[in-house]
């Protein structure tokens, strides 16, 4: 039934505007905001950066909406009158069961072919987690272990973790440059630095959640955001690699999303993590007493690591 799918300001678009959000056309509605700029310090000496987490906040957001519409059904024209008459103008989105407050921002393309014109209108989103209540997510059965943010397995999201996310995670970082003397007069250059250290990277970590229903799939989807983006540092385990990342959010992108015919909801994302200090192999778990010295191993001369 193609009516019922989209109310705009309680108004059936269809019925009124002749208007339907293209197939798949929702990636732009589902996609997370970005984080704003953190404010970070770097030092020369030491691998990464220094950011300030104390209050991460989320941006606004743009993306394009795809419309078809059906020759001589509805008035597109009043649509755009509608949505440029006020700032805001109410979406619920009732097929993929999310209503949203979008501000017009501008008509991408248009395009008409034969009795079918497809147009495109940019929105913008100004408010991250408005009238959100967190709930915690909900246990659809993903069996995958192995990745962890906080201690708490991405699994407990629904969450499963795509083939090239390790890559992405175990490749290494850029090295920092410090100060290099070429002089002209003189051949080749002079490197001054005393070891060498490694920049903070961007990781891309490919998801998949695939939930059984549009409520379970917001439930997930919202409260792993909202988990991402609490005050300070995550801090992202990697089973694979035996090894944990402090790190941040800082965007998503929805590679693809779908309400099937039984109501489950596919949603292919990548969620970028900046590893703000990165250096594999070089964080150790020692372990204490109960008064906080290091305990020995039998050698008398090694301590003992934990992880190992």
């Amino acid at each position: 039934m193609i009516k019922g799918r989209l109310l705009i300001n309680g108004i059936d678009a269809f019925e009124r505007y002749g208007v339907i959000v293209e197939h798949y056309g929702y990636k732009g509605v589902v996609q997370y905001p970005p984080l704003k700029k953190v404010t970070f310090n770097t030092w020369p000496e030491d691998d990464g950066i220094d950011p300030d987490l104390s209050d991460p906040q989320l941006n606004t957001r743009e993306f394009d909406l795809v419309f078809i519409r059906i020759n001589n059904t509805g008035h597109s024209d009043e649509l755009l009158h509608i949505l440029a008459n006020e700032p805001y103008s109410e979406f619920d989105f009732i097929e993929i069961g999310i209503k949203l407050r979008l501000r017009l921002v501008s008509q991408s393309n248009n395009k008409i072919f034969g009795t079918l014109d497809k147009f495109s209108l940019k929105f913008a989103h100004d408010f991250p987690f408005e009238n959100y209540t967190y709930a915690q997510p909900i246990d659809i059965g993903v069996k995958q272990t192995g990745y962890e943010i906080d201690e708490k397995p991405l699994a407990d999201y629904g969450v499963y973790i795509l083939d090239g996310s390790d890559e992405n995670i175990a490749k290494s970082p850029a090295v920092k440059k410090n100060l290099i003397t070429n002089i002209d007069s003189k051949k080749g250059a002079v490197y001054h630095g005393e070891k060498v250290v490694f920049e903070q990277k961007d990781v891309v970590v490919k998801c998949l959640l695939n939930a059984p229903n549009k409520d379970v799939f917001w439930t997930n989807y919202l409260a792993l955001l909202y988990d991402l983006t609490q005050p300070y540092e995550r801090m992202f385990f990697t089973e694979k690699l035996y090894e944990e990342y402090p790190c941040f959010y800082k965007k998503s992108t929805v590679n693809k999303f779908d309400v099937l015919q039984n109501g489950r909801v596919w949603c292919e994302f990548s969620v970028t993590l900046a590893f703000y200090s990165f250096r594999v192999g070089d964080l150790y778990y020692l372990l204490a007493g109960e008064d906080g010295a290091l305990i020995l191993d039998e050698d008398g001369i090694n301590y003992i690591d934990v992880k190992n």
